[in-house]
């Protein structure tokens, strides 16, 4: 588990960091666990992998762990299940923020290319572009994927070429709420 980081029980902040070129079977960059907060300033996390079964998160895996990440390239990554980018898990990581961010050319074999938000998720994402993000054949929510009592919020947002559905929301106990966002030349649909 994380590729470059492993922590459970932390508080960390890191600005201006490069998580670059990582593998683990889940959080192919990093994997952050119960009862931490992560700030994440600038940087890059680029080119991670996560391998395993049933991996999650290519670049970030945030299970029951609140995350700030503000003006961060999010490229590259790549899960062979779920969540390319960042993969959310759990009510805690309720007030969850994504501001002014790239994903570009994120994949995930099933679900959630750029990001996924599962069991009862908050995230709120604002000022971000979606670019060239992908699930594989078969899977769906190529930029965002919400599932099991998630909601995300998704407000001045533009999703570009995305494969396999830009935005899906997979349950009826999830909802995603967008407002302002552009929607380009998505070939499976918004």
């Amino acid at each position: 588990m994380g590729g470059a980081i492993v922590a459970r029980d932390a508080n960390a902040t890191f600005t201006d960091c490069f998580l670059n070129r990582n593998t683990a079977a889940s959080g192919g960059g990093a994997y952050f666990i119960s009862e931490s907060t992560v700030k994440i300033y600038g940087g890059t996390i680029m080119d991670n992998r996560a391998i395993g079964e049933n991996a999650e998160g290519g670049g970030l895996f945030m299970s029951n762990v609140p995350l700030e990440i503000i003006n961060c390239q999010i490229t590259g990554n790549n899960s062979l299940y779920s969540g390319g980018g960042i993969m959310f898990k759990g009510p805690d990581t309720a007030g969850s923020t994504i501001h002014n961010c790239l994903f570009a050319s994120n994949i995930a074999s099933a679900r959630g290319g750029a990001i996924l938000a599962s069991l009862f998720c908050n995230v709120s994402i604002t000022s971000c572009t979606f670019s060239e993000n992908g699930a594989q054949s078969g899977g769906t929510g190529g930029a965002v994927f919400c599932t099991h009592s998630s909601t995300a919020a998704i407000k001045d947002c533009i999703f570009d070429q995305t494969k396999r559905i830009a935005v899906y929301e997979n349950s009826s106990d999830s909802s995603v709420n967008m407002s302002y966002c552009l929607f380009n030349a998505n070939p499976d649909g918004d």
